[in-house]
Parts: structure tokens; C-alpha cells; sequence
């Protein structure tokens, strides 16, 4: 029997990561110690930490004309790129890291054609997920494109999650057809915030994750396995569900070939 795939339909990244004393400030240069370029994004760390776990990972994306590297790369994982779509009359993601002596970073970031991948690929990708199978998502690539996914896997059967970083500001950001949310305590209250949900609520959310942390970490045992005993009962009923109908996504139109599978090259994603 086969085993359930984990789709990811996000962002592809090249990021150039720049060792400095410390960040510049405004309208200052200072001089790097090093730099190195590696292959990131949200989406495809995503792939990548989901295949290293030994996962069956289908990656879907687009890379531009520069992106040949970049897909090399994803199946040297072992994950499946065929629905990596190369957009020709664009460049490819690219983020800036400047990363000081502390580890204090500042990020800059162009999306190239993490913005324009186009949602018939996607639907096609996320129509052949079925029960059992797993759609990941994040927020670096259009909400429509997201929604378009969610919605697709979920009719579909799968199970998706949603990792909403960056935070979202905007009601139109919010994707609604999922079955988790994975966030921080920064964008939870973000979330929180766009759905009126009372501080209070929010409060007792991250006093029960912190608590559930911290009891994964007194109890884990020999072979590093939380034990039902980890999670706490609800302190409070739960609230009754929100609903939102979000807006229909729109087609982003652009040139685009279908990539071909890649056979793994020697080049390997970086190990972090």
C-alpha cells in the first residue's frame, strides 16, 4: 500500500545569508564577515524537513528562469517536483539575511514567482491528495493561492494545515478551510484579532500550549515520546466555531512549461 503523501504548496527560495558584526543602521555600511547562499523559503523547508522525517513529499511552486538549481535541489530530498511550474519571464524567490554576533537578523525578501503560481496547477496537485494524505501551507505565497489549495484537499479528503506566517493583517489574508492552525503567539493574536475572538479566549489558548509544552518536556521519556498523559484537559468549553466566507480566488496568469522530474544532483539542501 502506497503511504500517504504530505503535498506542500509554498514558497521557493534563494537565500544569501550575510555574516556581520552587527546590522547596519540607517543609511550605515558595515563591512560582512561571510556570506553564503543556500535554498530556503517557507514552502520548501517545509518539503524538506517533511522528507528528512521520511515523509513522501510532493512539492508544489514556481521558480523563474534562474530556478533550475532550486528544483535540483527539492528532489535531491527525494521530494517529487514534478508540479514545480517554471515561470520563464520571471526570476525565482530571493531573501537577503543579514545576521549579526547575537544572532539578531534583519530579512529582506523578493517573491519573484512565489507570486504567481498558477492555481490550476495547484488544484490539479491538490485533487489527487485523498484521505490519509496531508496539505501544508503557509503565507508567502497569495491567500487565493493558499485557499485554492485548502479548499481543493480538503473536498478531496486530505487534511491540511496552515502555518500562518507571516502574520496576517487583513481579514483577506485568513484561511478558512483547514483543520489546523500553526502558529506562534504572535500570530495567534493576529488570527484572534481579524476574527474578534475576546483576548481572554486567546489568553487561555497560549496558557494551554505553554502547559502542554511544558509537560511534553517533564515527561518525555527514554526514546523522546510525549505520552498521552501530555495533554491537559480544557480548562474552559470550548468556543462555538466562526465561520467566514472568504472571497473567490483569482487566476494568476503568466507563461508557464511544466517541469519535468528532476533526477537528484550531488547538490543537497543545507544542513541547519
Amino acid at each position: 500500500m502506497n503511504r500517504p503523501v504530505i503535498a506542500v504548496v509554498g514558497s521557493i527560495n534563494a537565500d544569501d545569508s550575510i555574516r556581520l558584526a552587527r546590522l547596519p543602521g540607517p543609511g550605515e555600511t558595515v563591512d560582512a564577515r561571510s556570506r553564503t547562499t543556500s535554498l530556503g523559503g517557507k514552502g520548501a523547508n517545509q518539503a524538506v524537513a517533511a522528507a528528512r522525517a521520511g515523509a513522501r513529499v510532493c512539492m508544489v511552486g514556481a521558480v523563474g528562469h534562474d530556478g533550475a538549481e532550486l528544483v535540483r535541489a527539492l528532489a535531491a530530498e527525494g521530494i517529487d517536483t514534478q508540479d514545480v511550474v517554471r515561470v520563464d519571464e520571471q526570476s525565482s524567490g530571493h531573501a537577503v539575511v543579514l545576521v549579526d554576533d547575537h544572532g539578531e537578523n534583519s530579512i529582506v525578501v523578493l517573491a519573484g514567482t512565489n507570486l504567481a503560481i498558477p492555481t490550476r496547477i495547484v488544484e490539479e496537485a491538490c485533487g489527487r491528495l485523498g484521505p490519509g494524505d496531508v496539505l501544508l501551507v503557509q503565507h508567502e505565497i497569495p491567500v487565493a493561492i493558499s485557499r485554492a489549495a485548502a479548499r481543493t484537499a480538503r473536498a478531496a479528503g486530505a487534511t491540511v494545515f496552515w502555518n500562518a506566517a507571516p502574520a496576517p493583517v487583513d481579514v483577506e489574508d485568513l484561511v478558512t478551510d483547514i483543520d489546523l492552525l500553526v502558529v506562534n503567539e504572535h500570530e495567534l493574536a493576529a488570527v484572534a484579532a481579524l476574527l474578534d475572538i475576546p483576548p481572554h479566549t486567546v489568553d487561555m489558548v497560549t496558557a494551554v500550549s505553554e502547559r502542554m509544552a511544558a509537560d511534553v518536556v517533564c515527561t518525555l521519556g527514554a526514546a523522546g515520546r510525549p505520552t498521552a498523559s501530555t495533554v491537559p484537559p480544557a480548562p474552559h468549553p470550548r468556543p462555538a466555531p466562526m465561520s467566514w466566507t472568504p472571497p473567490r480566488p483569482a487566476t494568476p496568469s503568466s507563461a508557464i512549461s511544466r517541469r519535468p522530474r528532476v533526477t537528484p544532483s550531488p547538490t543537497a539542501w543545507p544542513q541547519h
